[in-house]
């Protein structure tokens, strides 16, 4: 139970959801992972293929991340950043899909999309490709569920961040801050060096003083 015990409780929502999400099922059809996978293989098909036989490129498609069969890619001596390139063009031609970002840092966008797309993505987990969709839509997945990762919109990366503990101070952060941030602030807590890959800053205001130095 919450006390004077020596530990810290985090809370973060993972994503958002609709606001009316009732009005948007009866508005919208949810877009159909299988379909934009099979766009995709048969646009990478078209572009390398140089039989009849047809490759399966797309080892699999769980949005917003797309996998390319290396294997298939490597047969043809392909360039991997030029399949992950076409991959995402080919998704843009999907109805519902809005934007791609590849692991070589190709994207379909610019400025706030693209540096949430960089936020979202980890080059070591998330495969070849991350497609997000328009505002929204959701996934044909689940039996009509309709909520899932990958959003990049406001309405659905607006979550609750909520830090307990003797460590921190009994304030309200009224500033824009970003999920990246966590992990930090989560660190400086444990008195642990930041993990390798993280790009957020600590959370200073959170604390009740000024957090200690870390272990260099």
């Amino acid at each position: 139970m919450p006390g004077k015990a020596p530990y810290n409780l985090i809370f973060a929502g993972a994503h958002g959801a609709l606001a009316d999400r009732d009005a948007w099922r009866s508005s919208r059809n949810p877009i159909s992972s299988e379909t934009t996978a099979r766009a995709i293989n048969k646009a990478l098909s078209e572009s390398f293929d140089k039989t009849p036989s047809k490759s399966i490129y797309v080892e699999k498609y769980i949005y917003p991340f797309l996998y390319l069969n290396l294997e298939a890619l490597h047969k043809q001596n392909l360039v991997l950043p030029i399949a992950r390139k076409i991959a995402g063009e080919a998704a843009l031609r999907v109805p519902g899909v809005a934007g791609y970002y590849t692991a070589d840092g190709d994207c379909s966008h610019t400025g706030e999309w693209r540096r949430r797309f960089e936020n979202s993505f980890n080059e070591l987990r998330c495969g070849d490709v991350m497609l997000s969709y328009d505002a929204e839509a959701v996934e044909d997945f689940g039996g009509g569920r309709g909520i899932s990762y990958g959003s990049l919109y406001n309405y659905d990366t607006s979550v609750p961040l909520l830090l307990y503990g003797a460590q921190f101070g009994k304030k309200t952060i009224e500033r824009s801050i970003e999920a990246v941030d966590l992990a930090p602030t989560v660190a400086r807590a444990a008195l642990l060096s930041l993990p390798s890959s993280a790009i957020g800053q600590v959370l200073a205001e959170a604390f009740a003083e000024a957090p200690e130095e870390r272990p260099k």
